[in-house]
């Protein structure tokens, strides 16, 4: 590759093979620094990304590329994204699929809804660009810039919604754009069915599952940034299963037809019953009638997800109001190879996960260091607190609490200068304590006051180190 990336970052998401020994037969003749890092526990995608990012960003990155081991980078993608590097901030790349045709991504979103809009027009214009409101971790291409500012890929999304929620907060700050250069090659082949418009992918029951899961931490992030709608919100999380069922109906061919759906789904309206047939294939008419079933549920499938296009249209031509992008700063020229920077001012601010290696701190840090390293978790604090004023399920808020008391945990752990040194452990011991309280709350009044003496407790902490 020409030019060579400044480092490459490897996660490796608690694998049970050989990945070790693979990692390290490539180091010495990679021609770049290989860092490896081992997580104890399975995070999945979301929390390899942002512990890939979080990696990335101590290391000093300008810029950084996401990817997973489902791509790989064409000899010359560093060099055509960087060509990019001047104009933009948040880039994303194209495609070649597995069979080698071009890969359509849904890079515009309905914010209304919070889901891709199925028929955004593919063919770019003479400027070579189009704008976009989402990501994709498999070729997003990032600005140190703008990560200080969003923070890292939420980890507790485990899989699925963490890219686009990413790529459409960077939106919110610079203009995001997909660039009409093939830089990436999909290295396996996801079974899919082409629709024409667009293809859906065949998914598992536990990918549905997180799917409509994460919607919940969707509504959160548009409750803090105040453009959370209800009514299109419900819209589009009812379509999720809509989709899913005609997918998992239609959308896995096998050589025997199409597969059928694995029992105990929760969506039984379109559940197919199991065809059994004898081994000798006697049974034709049982196995005729399943088979017209079938088809019938596919019908009905096809026509919902037809109804939920429709309805994602008429969003799209009611009035909106859109936040303003700004526009890249003329001043930044960053380099597509990424390279160390001296300490941000600000970092970021969103949960990540606790780092499994990192280097030891210093012996007796500066205030300015140990500022910059504190501050990212103190953001996360206060962001993971609005979270919990915005509301929630319960066990929506127990999951955020506890992200919180682990970040205080670092932060008990982190070694502050020698002046600070008492001061710092007695007030994130208070802070400990108010999360304690926060997480035990049985009703709103007390829930309401643990969260006040929690941020009581945070400002604390802010003041001691000046920030």
């Amino acid at each position: 590759m020409d030019p060579k990336p400044g480092h490459i970052v490897v996660i490796d998401n608690a694998s049970s093979d050989d990945t070790t020994d693979v990692v390290e037969s490539f180091r010495d003749d990679i021609g770049t620094e290989l860092v490896y890092r081992r997580l104890d526990v399975n995070t999945g995608g979301s929390g390899g990304f942002s512990e890939g990012m979080r990696t990335a960003y101590d290391l000093g990155a300008e810029w950084v590329w996401m990817m997973d081991d489902d791509v790989e980078v064409l000899p010359d993608g560093l060099a055509r994204m960087g060509a990019w590097a001047p104009r933009f901030k948040s880039i994303q790349g194209r495609r070649y699929d597995y069979d080698g045709s071009e890969f359509y991504w849904q890079y515009r979103i309905a914010e209304r809804m919070g889901i891709p809009i199925p028929f955004a027009p593919a063919g770019f214009d003479s400027s070579g660009y189009k704008e976009m409101n989402s990501g994709c971790f498999e070729g997003m291409f990032i600005h140190r810039s703008i990560v200080q500012q969003i923070g890292l890929p939420d980890p507790r999304f485990f899989i699925y919604w963490d890219d686009q929620m990413y790529g459409w907060l960077a939106s919110r700050l610079t203009t995001a754009v997909i660039v009409d250069e093939f830089v990436l090659r999909r290295t396996r082949e996801i079974k899919q069915w082409d629709m024409g418009i667009r293809h859906m992918n065949a998914s598992s029951n536990a990918y549905r599952y997180y799917i409509m899961r994460n919607r919940a931490f969707i509504k959160q992030y548009y409750r803090v940034h105040g453009v959370y709608n209800p009514s299109s919100s419900g819209c589009s999380s009812w379509s999720g299963p809509c989709e899913e069922r005609a997918t998992s109906s239609a959308g896995s061919a096998t050589a025997g037809g199409w597969a059928e759906t694995a029992p105990g789904s929760r969506w039984h309206p379109w559940r197919r019953e199991a065809m059994s047939t004898d081994l000798d294939g006697h049974d034709d008419r049982r196995a005729t009638a399943s088979s017209n079933r079938g088809r019938i549920a596919l019908i009905v499938g096809l026509t919902v997800v037809l109804v939920v296009i429709v309805v994602v249209f008429l969003a799209l031509l009611l009035p909106r109001t859109t936040a303003p992008a700004p526009e890249p700063s003329p001043t930044a020229t960053p380099s597509a190879t990424a390279t160390p920077s001296s300490s941000p001012s600000s970092t970021p601010t969103a949960p990540s996960p606790s780092p499994v290696t990192s280097p030891p701190p210093p012996s007796d840090p500066d205030l300015a260091l140990f500022r910059d390293r504190m501050t990212p978790l103190l953001d996360d604090a206060a962001t993971g607190l609005g979270f919990v004023e915005a509301g929630g399920t319960a066990q929506d808020v127990a999951s955020i609490v506890e992200q919180l008391q682990i970040d205080a945990q670092r932060m008990s752990e982190a070694n502050p200068p020698a002046s600070l040194k008492d001061s710092w452990r007695e007030a994130v011991g208070a802070y400990g304590s108010r999360l304690d309280e926060l997480r035990a709350a049985d009703t709103g009044s007390e829930s309401a006051a643990a969260l006040e003496a929690a941020r009581a407790r945070l400002d604390d902490l802010r003041e001691l180190l000046g920030a």
